[in-house]
């Protein structure tokens, strides 16, 4: 018997850059323990973007050249259109074959995808190892499947469903795909990127979450299991780890265990994990450090605690403040999810969270507007909560009692924003809008949105944020490109380090100031002058307390030149003023009037006399 597997990422690489799925490698190493030879199970894992203009053709393709009699979806939000859009044409080609479906969507909405797509055989419904290996027993056996608990499927022209939800409660009994080599570490592409879990189900409830419904009784993985598993992969030479735990620190002495494993074999893997914010203690950041943690992502959701109570979602703010402090200290870096929409929110609460994200200092922040999900409270009290959703995946809120359409465009649109800036290194920037200058960053991102927001809008973004870089240069005549380019990167450069999940080491400096070194030798070396470039830009990643006069030495560093007829105090003046439009409050009707101002010395002047900036020559 042929049996494939198919999976598919999100279409976005940069979201999703594994080369298998995790889920399907646990079934087929089920499969193969239990049936040996006696079946052959081919794993397929797509990238919607990698399958070209026909998508459609490639998949069947794919599929076909396997033989399958049986052909088996892994289906989430992300991709069940587009695999589910093919079972009829399969079954049109290959009329012998059995299409099963799993996942999380399926599972909450199987009857209604068993009439919406008429060549669905069975749909299985929770953890697939054991009750998929039922299936295939039956099959090979040629007896009835109708008795196997927590399936959904037709017989005698009728849907039947057998209800339970599957759970696998002594997952030891899944063979680990990694062990056994089900997962091909020999493949540079999938060292890249590893996967494991530690444990399955959710101590929580969270009302938009449908991964506890269930199987919120948690379930682990032995610990001599898990240290066999992680002594490995981390001898493998893979690259990035990945923890699907949904909270990894939810038990603080298995957690504990778990980094000390981490700690005793990795030598230079980065591994990422997801977390609860007010779960840390400085202990476990400590450990975290040495245990080879890069990457913590945490999910803020919302500040507010109305909106949070109202998902049922508890957690401590000032905890979490803290924590990601020290997260920051440590160079690990943080990625903070936010929701947009959620029932009784409104813009203001969005802008609260989002500008409060925005000083904690991130690597990463990511909004996205709120799905109500099959199987969740949300989806169930929808109505009640007066929310429009949209009832394809990924089952957005379109409306709500106190979001409009537009507002909830607007939270879209803001989240893609937000995302490709802070990819692109502008993260220190927005903290700077904020800190020195007071202004809001949702005020910031909708003024660009008015002016520059057009079908090229990613590029226009870029625009957008250089010029406002450019505004503060150019006011005091910051002319060179090397200086520019140099004080650009200062700016950047933090965020774009995070990129390559690299920490920020003493002897780390951007190349352009390298550049600047070796192109300006003659005149002016930067080991030359008292002020820490290194130090400066160590407080700018840990978002340390940096004044005006800091700002001063960091730029009088760049810009003074020895032997040059400009004297030091007469550039320090002029820096001086420069940060002073940083360090005063400098709101977001001063960046409109930048931008429709022809003129940038009458902005200056405009500046001055409202005493925005301040200069002791006199001069600006």
């Amino acid at each position: 018997m042929n049996i494939c597997l198919i999976g598919m990422g999100y279409s976005n690489p940069d979201i999703d850059n594994f080369d298998y799925s995790l889920g399907l490698a646990y079934i087929q190493a089920y499969l193969q323990q239990k049936f040996r030879d006696e079946i052959k199970v081919t794993n397929l894992y797509f990238h919607s973007d990698q399958l070209g203009t026909y998508k459609k053709l490639t998949l069947l393709h794919e599929i076909l050249k396997t033989e399958p009699d049986i052909a088996a979806f892994s289906c989430h939000c992300w991709n069940m259109e587009t695999l589910l859009s093919i079972t009829g044409l399969l079954k049109d080609i290959r009329p012998g074959i059995t299409i099963i479906v799993g996942g999380p969507d399926p599972t909450f909405s199987a009857l209604q995808l068993m009439e919406r797509y008429p060549a669905i055989d069975i749909i299985v419904k929770g953890e697939g190892e054991e009750v998929f290996t039922k299936i295939i027993d039956r099959f090979l056996n040629h007896r009835d499947h109708s008795d196997i608990p927590g399936i959904v499927f037709r017989k005698n022209g009728s849907l039947c469903d057998n209800e339970s939800i599957n759970i696998v409660e002594d997952l030891d009994r899944i063979p680990s795909p990694h062990l056994t080599g089900i997962i091909d570490l020999g493949k540079e592409s999938i060292r890249r990127h590893v996967s494991i879990e530690t444990y399955r189900g959710c101590p929580f409830s969270c009302s938009y979450c449908n991964y506890n419904r269930g199987s919120r009784h948690v379930r682990y993985f032995s610990l001599d299991r898990i240290e066999k598993e992680l002594s490995y992969l981390l001898s493998s030479g893979v690259e990035n780890l990945f923890v699907m735990d949904p909270t990894f620190n939810h038990d603080i002495s298995r957690c504990t265990t778990i980094l000390n494993y981490l700690k005793k074999y990795n030598r230079s893997t980065l591994v990422h994990i997801e977390a609860r914010g007010e779960l840390f203690t400085g202990e476990m950041i400590d450990l975290m450090v040495e245990a080879g943690i890069t990457l913590v992502e945490l999910g803020i959701q919302t500040i507010s605690e109305s909106n949070a109570a109202q998902m049922n979602r508890q957690h401590n703010i000032a905890k979490i403040e803290r924590n990601i402090a020290l997260l920051n200290k440590k160079n690990i870096h943080v990625v903070l999810h936010v929701m947009g929409g959620l029932p009784d929110e409104s813009i203001e609460d969005l802008t609260g969270t989002i500008e409060w994200c925005v000083l904690q200092r991130p690597a990463t922040i990511v909004v996205f507007p709120t799905g109500a999900f099959p199987g969740t409270v949300l989806k169930q009290k929808q109505e009640r909560f007066g929310l429009v959703c949209d009832p394809e995946p990924f089952y957005y809120v379109l409306k709500s009692s106190t979001l409009s359409v537009h507002d909830i465009w607007l939270i879209n649109e803001t989240g893609k924003v937000l995302n490709l800036s802070y990819a692109h290194g502008y993260g220190t920037f927005f903290y700077a809008l904020k800190i020195r200058c007071g202004c809001n960053v949702m005020d910031f991102i909708k003024l660009f949105i008015e002016k520059f927001h057009t079908e090229d809008w990613r590029d226009d973004l870029y625009r957008f944020l250089e010029k406002t870089l450019d505004m503060f240069l150019n006011c005091y005549k910051v002319d060179s490109k090397n200086e520019r380019d140099l004080l650009f990167n200062v700016l950047r450069y933090i965020h774009v380090r995070s990129l390559l999940n690299e920490s920020v080491r003493s002897c780390d400096l951007p190349e352009s100031l390298k550049d600047m070194e070796l192109s300006f030798s003659d005149k002016a070396r930067l080991v030359q002058f008292p002020f820490n470039v290194r130090q400066f830009i160590d407080d700018l990643r840990n978002g340390g307390a940096v004044d005006a006069d800091d700002y001063r030495g960091a730029l009088n560093l760049v810009l003074y030149r020895t032997g040059s007829k400009i004297t030091q105090w007469k550039v320090s003046d002029r820096l001086y003023a420069m940060f002073s439009l940083l360090s005063r409050q400098m709101t977001i009707d001063h960046i409109r009037y930048f931008y429709d101002s022809p003129d940038l010395d009458d902005f200056l002047k405009s500046c001055v006399q409202q005493g925005i900036v301040e200069c002791s020559s006199g001069r600006a």
